[in-house]
């Protein structure tokens, strides 16, 4: 009877919801019926009753309330639980639909997530905001509190929201709590996880001094600051507050990194190494040990998912391609150490190139192992490594165990190459790791690091151990092939069998030391296009009847980015063994049909031969830390003559700017001869010297010697280069200016700017930039230095439209190139541009490294740079491109023409 009783109930209540919003209650309909939940009729009725009333104040508030109650039968809470939800969200949606919902979202993860206690405190949280500043209580900072719980950081979580009763202590204004919303949640979640707690409780301390100073500090923890350990930022806070006690302002400066005493003591107690610091001298070893630009690339420029579950503790990798390092290193509590720790990594990592890991072939593996492979599984496909691993009954452990191997055979052929490389490396990176780990863990130690098992192996693990490290010194140590790391591990799993196995069937990827695990799906992302192609050649190879190997032809195409000769396929197929049975003798190339691959090859795109001139270029990759030579194709073309009426127009429209411009630079011609007066020899007399030469000599005194002039010719030896930024983007329209757009701006200071220097003479270019990859920067000649101002330059400039990218470091190099031939005294290169460079795979830092290396090239050859960005905002990263000094921000592009002149009239004048 009870049952039926509560059957009704329920019925009454999903009833309720049905009327308020059918889809709500279809959703918690479903979701209770999935996760079997029998909630009590006193806890139905609540949130029937808290879903109705939110859908009621806002469509949202409500699927956010069911969201909420949902999460938590999940999750299993208790009555208690679900009351407490309740109680507090009910609380929260009579002060708004907004504070609703921020309640409603963040409570369910906190009570979930969360314990007792610090549940209540984070309620007590939310009453002190809301006592203080109800508006306070946004998304932004509520929401790191869920970050926080959900990487398991509820000691930080405690910190942070003691930081937020510190700062709501002070009387803060309604800017001042934007600020705080800006800056110290973001500060927060980017601390990484293990730091967060200590890092929230050195900001408390300075919270308590000052608000303001607080947000400051959160800037300079996010940047410099955050690379230092617990210790050492205790001791940079304490000698910040030492120095704010004696004097507020530099105290403040110290603490904020404003100052040259922080910026040094901050350097000073830091003992983690950065990878920015590192990469330029990795880079230049590895290739100079290999032979070949390795970039040397930061660990967390890997997409997601692709270094699997041990994502944190991975300090060095290698892709076939790039050796990644981890963003800091602090394995050691002394800075030098940590650099070491990235060296011998690298060095390590270059190895796995040197001695081919990831020349691993699948069946050249299958008939190195063959005997040793029984009762193997059929492999699932996929990469030739993954495909191995799938063989055995435990793939995962194979991996593992491959891993440790492999790693430990590149070890064999270092010691025996570099034999004190291998000493000093690998027993510093042994230092810096403790046992007590797994066993999977302890075996890399002593395999792959050289280890001493003593330290490593306990007694239960030592017979297996004995049985691994003899099959790798028999199959695989030495060997300078990678199939010989898979005939260790198949021989392992051939002589331990069922005892090896047993108990691991749900066997995770181990933790390895520092990381060290080969990675066949991090090959797999960077060649996976040539892996597909290396196949299809193959099939259509082994149908003319030959051998070969799909790791030969994938090395192939990877040295030739794509491409693939009948040569190449000759040797390949020579070196993989000859025909099969009932091939021939030679390969027939032209029976094998490889035509239909020819549009897989990377080809030089084909130039128009009225395209002009083209030049090539180096450029920076800021990824190796050097240059690329050769790598840039500019190509410059003659502007096409457009309208004349829009160089006549501009100048109708501006005739009043037009006449004082003229004026203005008038009075920067050289005025013929100058008169310089007191030389001791010169032209003629000076006869105001020779009056008080003689009143000198009457009055017993020693006159003067100087008391001659001298008549120079003055001259104004100046060219200047104006390089006009044509990309797409200046298409976009001025606010507030109807149908005008950037470029028509830029076309007017191009206007004025020739009118201005025709009056005083100047010798001067004018030139366009945009482009389309690395193969295709468009350069668009407008007026060369040479030429005089005519119609023709006149219609080029009304030509001009908007084309395509922004690769600039090309374009300055050419500008460069063009400028130093010009024999003149001053050189001046002025680049008009309306925001960052940007390109086909020439983006971020890429494109900024580079184009502050081609400016700073140009001022090698003593030219002048300053660059004028447009219709954008002041950006203080846009100084970090351009030079602080050297450039200037005009956010309304309407004043650029006035502007342009103004600024050249003060480099020359």
């Amino acid at each position: 009877m009870k049952q039926e009783n509560k059957t009704d109930n329920k019925r009454h209540f999903m009833e309720t919801l049905y009327i308020a919003d059918p889809e709500i209650a279809e959703y918690i309909e479903a979701g209770l019926s999935d996760i079997g939940s029998d909630l009590p009729c006193k806890i139905l009725e609540t949130m029937a009753e808290d879903v109705v009333y939110g859908l009621s104040l806002e469509p949202r508030l409500g699927k956010t309330v069911a969201n909420g109650y949902m999460a938590l039968a999940k999750a299993g809470a208790n009555t208690e639980a679900m009351e407490q939800y309740s109680t507090a969200v009910r609380d929260a949606m009579k002060e708004g639909p907004s504070l609703g919902r921020i309640m409603a979202g963040t409570l369910s993860h906190v009570i979930i997530n969360g314990d007792r206690p610090f549940v209540r405190k984070f309620l007590d949280t939310i009453a002190m905001l809301r006592h203080k500043w109800l508006y306070a209580i946004a998304a932004e900072p509520l929401e790191v509190v869920t970050t926080l719980i959900a990487d398991g950081s509820l000691d930080a979580g405690l910190a942070y929201m003691d930081l937020l009763h510190d700062l709501f202590s002070h009387d803060l204004t309604y800017n001042q709590y934007r600020r705080f919303a800006g800056q110290i949640p973001g500060m927060v979640v980017s601390v990484k996880p293990a730091g967060r707690a200590w890092t929230i409780e050195q900001l408390r301390r300075v919270a308590a001094l000052d608000f303001d100073l607080a947000c400051s500090f959160a800037d300079a923890l996010a940047g410099e600051l955050s690379f230092l350990s617990r210790r050492d930022l205790e001791k940079f806070v304490d000698m910040g507050l030492e120095m704010y006690a004696r004097d507020k302002t530099a105290g403040e400066r110290f603490l904020c990194l404003e100052s040259r005493a922080g910026i040094e003591a901050c350097d000073r107690l830091r003992s983690t190494a950065v990878f920015a610091e590192m990469q330029q001298g990795v880079s230049r070893y590895i290739q100079a040990r290999t032979g070949r630009r390795i970039s040397v690339k930061p660990v967390s420029s890997i997409p997601g998912g692709l270094l699997g579950s041990d994502t944190d503790s991975v300090i060095a990798c290698y892709d076939g391609r790039s050796v990644y390092l981890a963003d800091e290193v602090a394995v050691y509590p002394y800075r030098r150490d940590n650099q070491l720790v990235y060296k011998a990594l690298a060095w390590i990592e270059a190895g796995l190139f040197e001695f081919g890991t990831f020349d691993f072939d699948f069946e050249r593996a299958l008939e190195y192992c063959k005997g040793l492979l029984k009762n193997s599984r059929t492999d699932k496909g996929g990469p030739d490594m993954e495909r191995f691993f799938s063989l055995f009954p435990v793939p995962l452990l194979a991996a593992d165990l491959f891993s440790i191997i492999e790693y430990g055979r590149v070890k064999t052929l270092l010691e025996e190459s570099y034999p004190g490389g291998a000493r000093r490396f690998y027993s510093h990176l042994v230092k810096g790791i403790s046992a007590g780990g797994t066993f999977m863990y302890n075996l890399c130690a002593v395999i792959a690091l050289g280890a001493e098992p003593a330290a490593f192996i306990d007694g239960a693990g030592l017979d297996t151990f004995n049985t691994i490290r003899d099959l790798f010194y028999r199959h695989a140590a030495g060997k300078r092939f990678p199939e010989a790391s898979a005939m260790a591990v198949s021989a392992v799993f051939d002589r331990l069998g069922h005892n090896f196995c047993n108990g691991v069937e749900t066997y995770t990827t181990e933790r390895m030391p520092y990381g060290l695990r080969v990675r066949p799906a991090l090959f797999a992302s960077a060649f996976g296009k040539y892996e597909q192609l290396a196949s299809r050649v193959k099939e259509k190879i082994e149908k003319a009847g030959y051998r070969v190997y799909k790791t030969d032809l994938l090395k192939h195409l990877a040295e030739r980015g794509g491409a693939l000769n009948s040569d190449d396929i000759t040797r390949v197929v020579r070196d993989g063994g000859g025909p099969l049975e009932g091939g021939g003798d030679a390969p027939d190339l032209s029976a094998m049909g490889l035509d239909e691959f020819s549009e897989c090859y990377e080809q030089p795109p084909v130039y128009s031969p009225f395209a002009g001139s083209a030049f090539r270029y180096r450029e920076w990759d800021n990824t190796i830390g050097d240059y690329l030579d050769d790598y840039v194709l500019v190509r410059e073309n003659k502007a096409v003559e457009g309208d004349n009426m829009f160089y006549e127009t501009v100048l109708e429209r501006h005739r009043g700017l037009v006449k004082r411009i003229r004026y203005a630079f008038e009075l920067l011609k050289p005025q013929g001869m100058a008169v310089l007066r007191k030389w001791r020899e010169g032209d003629d007399f000076d006869y105001r010297q020779l009056i008080d030469f003689v009143v000198d000599r009457r009055c017993g005194l020693t006159p003067s010697e100087r008391i001659y002039i001298k008549r120079l010719k003055q001259v104004r030896d100046v060219a200047v280069m104006l390089l006009i930024d044509v990309s797409r983007s200046t298409s976009n329209y001025v606010a507030g200016s109807g149908d005008t757009t950037v470029l028509d701006v830029e076309k007017e200071a191009a206007v004025l700017f020739c009118e201005a220097l025709d009056v005083v003479g100047d010798l001067y270019s004018i030139a366009g930039f945009s482009g389309s990859g690395r193969l295709g920067v468009d350069y668009f000649v407008i007026k060369e230095f040479d030429d005089f101002m005519n119609d023709e330059t006149r219609r080029c400039i009304g030509w001009l439209s908007p084309q395509r990218n922004t690769r600039m470091g090309a374009a300055v190099r050419h500008a460069t190139a063009k400028l130093r031939d010009v024999p003149a005294v001053s050189r001046l290169l002025i680049i008009v541009t309306d925001g960052f460079p940007n390109d086909i795979g020439y983006k971020r830092e890429r494109a900024i490294e580079d184009t502050r290396r081609a400016l700073l090239e140009a001022r090698a050859e003593r030219i002048a740079v300053h660059t004028i960005t447009v219709n954008i905002p002041g950006d203080r990263a846009l100084d970090n491109v351009y030079g602080k000094v050297s450039h200037t921000v005009i956010s309304d592009v309407r004043e650029l023409p006035d502007r342009l002149l103004k600024i050249y009239g003060r480099l020359t004048g």
